[in-house]
């Protein structure tokens, strides 16, 4: 293995398993729904909430992603004054947004019956599930900041720690608080999200205690210690950034919900089609997606080294492994998925769920090539190009596509089938196009 493949697989298998033990807190939440709710509408609901959630912590995931690079930044200099002092601003500033945008959220909470047009039960549930999270948001906020911190410093298995911790906790506790809610005759769906909030709760409090107690990332050193303090001074030196930062992570999350929204336009049965399908492709999507994060890290380091050509064949490289996992998996979902007795959610129509999974399953192996050429250009520095990614893929192809394909069908559930497939289709095209423009290899740091 050459030294640009262990870069990637060491940038990419961290976030892999975390992507990884994400998707699997949901699909527990998911199993402990079909165990006690068993209704395709619950499982809607769910991703009406997930979605909502994007939107509320935009902002929060913008600051840190902007704060943990400098922190790490300064940290690998042996600036560690510096280090510590973003730690300690990350870490309280994470407190006042999460309260924040808890209190915002379940403010906005409305926005959710008139924004998504679904009925009434979904909604229901969609309400039972996400009062929970927003209550626990700043516990949610602080573990996610917590358990990505150690990636940075090279100390993975602190992060594995924390996720196993995570998993078995959510397994023990949530059935348990089910059983509680159930003899009180409260709601079962209101319970299972409980339980995820209270499985983060204990995740955090030992990634805290491992952390700021037992220094177990080297972070703190004498005098430079924890401290409940935001240093306002070093968020004003870094606001470009930090501004640059949150205004991606918001529209990128805004552009999910929309997405969403519209899609809640058309009937039911799309919708929640939809909404169980767009589970299988999370999963299996979690390595695609990592493994194309990695050449972020590689644009500047190849293009510093006037490499290009190199990386332009590292690229190539990448691009047949993920074709080559993405057809196996294709294969394997359409195999499953028509041949299999499926036996999912009752109220879900495996007809046209099957139909889906035909439609949609090429046009996802495209689209997530595209994901390639679109992480270059955000590894390159160009911030104009990657600003005309984002509206173009995420906001002009979804929204006119959406709107309008699915009236010219007779069966508008197909019509939202074709669409989607189409999105994906179209999403490649753009991004390989102005990947070709070769835009990505400037310096844009001169």
């Amino acid at each position: 293995m050459n030294h640009s493949w262990k870069k990637i697989v060491k940038y990419s298998l961290p976030f892999t398993i975390i992507g990884v033990v994400e998707i699997l807190i949901v699909m527990i939440d998911l199993m402990w729904s079909k165990i006690f709710i068993d209704d395709v509408q619950a499982i809607s609901a769910i991703r009406i909430v997930f979605s909502y959630l994007l939107l509320v912590e935009g902002i929060g995931v913008g600051f840190t992603s902007a704060l943990v690079i400098y922190m790490s930044q300064k940290f690998h200099e042996a600036q560690y004054s510096k280090s510590v002092n973003a730690f300690n601003t990350l870490f309280n500033t994470n407190i006042i947004i999460g309260i924040v945008m808890s209190i915002l959220g379940i403010i906005c909470l409305p926005l959710i019956g008139k924004a998504f047009q679904v009925n009434d039960e979904i909604l229901s549930y969609a309400q039972q599930y996400v009062i929970p999270m927003l209550i626990g948001f700043i516990i949610l906020s602080l573990a996610n900041f917590l358990i990505l911190l150690p990636r940075y410093f090279n100390k993975l298995k602190l992060i594995y720690l924390g996720l196993t911790i995570l998993i078995i906790s959510n397994i023990v506790i949530s059935p348990l608080v089910v059983m509680f809610f159930k003899k009180l005759e409260f709601n079962e769906l209101n319970a299972i999200a409980w339980g995820t909030v209270i499985s983060n709760f204990i995740m955090l409090s030992y990634l805290f205690y491992m952390i700021i107690y037992k220094d177990r990332l080297s972070l703190f050193t004498t005098p430079d210690r924890f401290q409940f303090k935001i240093n306002f001074k070093l968020i004003k030196e870094n606001g470009s950034f930090i501004f640059s930062q949150i205004f991606n992570g918001f529209t990128f999350n805004f552009s999910a919900f929309l997405y969403l929204v519209i899609l809640s336009m058309y009937p039911d049965t799309a919708f929640n089609v939809y909404a169980m399908a767009s589970y299988i492709f999370m999963i299996v999507g979690i390595f695609a997606q990592n493994f194309s994060a990695s050449v972020i890290p590689l644009v500047p380091e190849y293009k510093a080294k006037n490499k290009i050509s190199n990386l332009k064949i590292l690229i190539r490289k990448m691009i047949t492994v993920l074709l080559v996992y993405t057809g196996i998996a294709s294969i394997l979902i359409v195999v499953i998925v028509n041949v299999a007795d499926l036996q999912l959610f009752s109220g879900l129509d495996i007809h046209y769920f099957r139909t889906f999974i035909n439609v949609y399953i090429v046009p996802w192996m495209i689209g997530t090539i595209a994901m390639i050429f679109i992480l270059v250009n955000a590894g390159s520095g160009d911030a104009k190009g990657s600003m005309y990614l984002i509206i173009s893929n995420m906001y002009i192809i979804v929204i006119l596509t959406l709107l309008f394909m699915p009236k010219m069908f007779e069966d508008q559930i197909i019509g939202v089938f074709v669409s989607l497939a189409t999105i994906q289709i179209l999403t490649f095209i753009n991004s390989i196009s102005f990947y070709k423009t070769n835009r990505w290899t400037k310096n844009y740091f001169a």
